[in-house]
């Protein structure tokens, strides 16, 4: 392993009540914990992406609100942030569509880690 990357385990995906929960989302973040651990014992980079939306994005015509920046639905789940705010090595990838891709610096990232 390179690098750990880390799909949008937001609180309104992967915490019961969230916008858009997912059923069954909690049970993946043991083992996210365990490979958080083995990423940071290595120093490896650990890439987060996290849905963010201004509160009128046009997503909202499809879907239910969900992830506004800075609203708790929007955060990286305690249990994983919790682990992070130590690290140095970490990067978030705050993406406004399904591609992490779009817009953002995900490309130029994993380019420095190939």
């Amino acid at each position: 392993m390179k690098a750990l990357m880390i799909i949008d385990m937001q609180n309104d995906f992967a915490k019961k009540g969230g916008a858009l929960y997912f059923e069954g989302a909690e049970k993946v973040i043991p083992k996210i914990i365990d490979l958080i651990k083995e990423a940071k014992n290595k120093n490896l980079p650990i890439i987060l992406t996290q849905d963010w939306h201004d509160e009128a994005d046009k997503e909202f015509e499809i879907w239910p609100k969900h992830c506004i920046k800075n609203t708790a639905g929007a955060m990286i789940v305690s249990e994983i942030q919790e682990l992070l705010n130590d690290y140095n090595n970490v990067y978030y990838i705050k993406k406004t569509r399904y591609s992490a891709f779009y817009k953002t610096d995900l490309e130029n990232i994993l380019e420095i880690f190939r």
